[in-house]
């Protein structure tokens, strides 16, 4: 039984068959009601993504530096406290002490950026600390693992190559090189732009978002990933060979009659030292990848000139990049206390006696052998001695 037209449903009619006759007349009518849904979407998800990549940029950094900057000062006070200063433990104590002066540079730049305190023209041109620190970390490691490199690879030129003042000599060349490369660059293209923020002039401005950029990036991220990489898988042969040679002396030893029980024991823990050495190197290199690798793929994979949702996307991943990063700078005390038994032995002497009896630290460093090891990463190295 057909329906009774009534006024109410009657004009619901009539409103709806003009509403679908309009589309039938104009069909970009319907298309533009769509890209308008469409387009509402995703400004939503825009808006969702900046407002999660700023939480996480207000939060990040208060939580690295709680944890990182404690770190690297324990770090610095246990090394001191063994009253050891060799090449490794002054390039392990001069790391620490660039990842501390990293977190606090970049932390006093975050407090600016959200307090939106004025930044003078001095406040521009020392804006490159934060950077210099971090850049300065990373070439540190490439210290740490040239010296593991020379120790593991070439053995008996290691007391010729590695003195004390060459190691001095070193660590100043490149603190001083990379000083002057980014006072020179921001002395000549950061000055004040209002709005609390620091510019780069006119004439300046392609050079420092094309030229310096990839400069920056360079020797921050991807010279210290290649040269670290290709020494740590160096270091790795070289333990491999190492160890093949040792069992074939064992072999030998074993064929023409036993020997002294002091050299197969000192051969055996000679390779179970080394072993560990190589355990480390591989988890080191991993931890560096992993911090690392975003990074690498936002720098190399970025558009700078996409706009919107995409834009949105790439954002909310730098967030977590830099947060990677920025965490290399924490990470290792952890990375020393756990892969090195000696260090951790002081560590526990210098802030809780209280923890183990003093026989467990007797015990743990007598264990310990004197050959020296070290650990690289994007970040991480440990010398076994420390």
């Amino acid at each position: 039984m057909a329906q009774a037209t009534t006024p109410a449903n009657a004009g619901l009619l009539t409103t709806t068959d003009s509403f679908f006759s309009s589309f039938k007349k104009d069909d970009g009518e319907l298309d533009k009601i769509f890209n308008s849904f469409k387009e509402f979407e995703q400004t939503e998800e825009e808006l969702r993504l900046n407002e999660i990549s700023t939480d996480i940029f207000n939060t990040y950094m208060w939580v690295i530096c709680a944890i990182g900057i404690p770190a690297n000062i324990t770090i610095i006070i246990t090394i001191v406290g063994m009253r050891v200063l060799s090449p490794a433990t002054f390039f392990v104590t001069l790391l620490a002490g660039y990842d501390g002066m990293a977190l606090i540079s970049k932390l006093i730049g975050h407090i600016l950026i959200r307090n939106e305190i004025e930044q003078g023209t001095v406040l521009c041109k020392l804006e490159f600390f934060p950077s210099y620190f971090s850049t300065l970390a990373n070439w540190a490691l490439i210290l740490i693992c040239f010296e593991r490199f020379i120790s593991v690879c070439f053995p008996l030129k290691k007391v010729y190559l590695l003195t004390k003042r060459r190691c001095y000599i070193a660590a100043a060349v490149v603190s001083v090189a990379l000083l002057l490369i980014f006072t020179g660059f921001f002395a000549l293209m950061r000055e004040p732009a209002g709005d609390h923020n620091c510019g780069t002039p006119s004439k300046y401005t392609k050079f420092w978002a094309h030229g310096w950029y990839w400069i920056s990036v360079s020797l921050y991220l991807f010279l210290p990933f290649l040269v670290i990489t290709g020494l740590t898988i160096a270091i790795v042969r070289s333990l491999s060979q190492a160890r093949k040679h040792r069992r074939s002396l064992m072999r030998k030893g074993s064929e023409g009659g036993p020997t002294s029980a002091a050299d197969q024991r000192l051969l055996k823990t000679t390779e179970k030292t080394e072993r560990m050495i190589t355990i480390m190197l591989i988890i080191a290199s991993v931890v560096f990848l992993i911090l690392s690798l975003p990074a690498c793929i936002y720098f190399l994979g970025h558009d700078r000139d996409t706009k919107g949702v995409e834009e949105a996307r790439w954002n909310l991943f730098s967030q977590v990049a830099y947060l990677m990063t920025d965490s290399s700078h924490a990470v290792n005390f952890f990375l020393y206390f756990f892969t090195a038994k000696r260090f951790r032995s002081f560590a526990f002497r210098l802030f809780c006696k209280k923890c183990l009896p003093r026989r467990v630290f007797e015990t743990s460093e007598e264990k310990v052998p004197s050959q020296s090891t070290k650990v690289s990463t994007i970040s991480h190295h440990v010398d076994n001695k420390i």
